[in-house]
């Protein structure tokens, strides 16, 4: 998966922008990230502390490759 890194005040401001970043993601690529995200979100509520650490890494790692 490849993303695109859009400026906030552009997406804040531009509702076709907004439009345009959420058609280029698949609906396997969202449940893929809605999944990393709930368990970090677990994660974090729980306060398990390397758990979350290791996530954050792994979510990064991915989103550069």
């Amino acid at each position: 998966m490849t993303i695109t890194i859009v400026a906030d005040s552009v997406l804040i401001e531009s509702k076709s922008a907004r439009n345009h970043q959420i058609e280029r993601v698949s609906h396997e690529d969202a449940q893929s990230i809605l999944a990393r995200v709930k368990a970090l979100y677990f994660a974090v509520w729980k306060r398990i502390k390397t758990s979350a650490t290791q996530q954050i890494a792994d979510c990064y790692q991915e989103v550069v490759q």
